[in-house]
């Protein structure tokens, strides 16, 4: 799968709206625990702030967008419609949530990407045994990295079971 299909599959999900909805109560603990863990250079006490972060940054920019498109008289729709029933609306805090990791993790960004699609997919428990089965393994060090895990995973896993999914 190439980034631009990675891309376009996670803002097109059909689980975008209930990530979103996570991501915005900040209760979606594994995607942002291991968006956390892509930067090096984090230690466990500032974790909590990087996943405050990242609701506070994507609630600023969904208010943003509902209340410059109800000025301009685009949408007269409530706050919770806007979020729970406009079709735009999840493709767009998608695409502002790529941009902000594109913008944050730079090389670590696809990722973040795939960590993104696992949560969409909710498979987290299969990447949590892919992990145990690395650990376990010859391989220890893939475990250890999560740039590196999230790709491997990615692609012996993830893409079989897209692949499987499509008719």
């Amino acid at each position: 799968m190439s980034d631009n299909n990675l891309i376009e599959t996670i803002i097109n999900h059909k689980n975008a709206r209930d990530l979103l909805s996570d991501l915005l109560n900040g209760t979606n603990a594994w995607l942002l625990d291991t968006l956390a863990q892509l930067e090096p250079e984090t230690d466990k006490s500032k974790e909590g702030a990087i996943k405050t972060r990242l609701s506070t940054l994507l609630r600023d920019y969904l208010e943003t967008l509902y209340g410059l498109q109800r000025q301009e008289g685009i949408t007269q729709q409530s706050y919770i419609d806007f979020l729970q029933k406009d079709a735009e609306t999840p493709k767009t805090l998608l695409t502002y949530l790529l941009k902000t990791l594109q913008t944050k993790y730079k090389d670590a960004f696809l990722a973040a990407s795939i960590a993104v699609l696992i949560a969409l997919e909710r498979i987290e428990d299969s990447y949590r045994g892919f992990l145990e089965g690395l650990a376990a393994s010859n391989n220890p060090h893939i475990a250890d990295d999560p740039s590196i895990a999230l790709v491997v995973f990615n692609t012996f896993v993830l893409q079989n079971k897209l692949c499987a999914a499509v008719p």
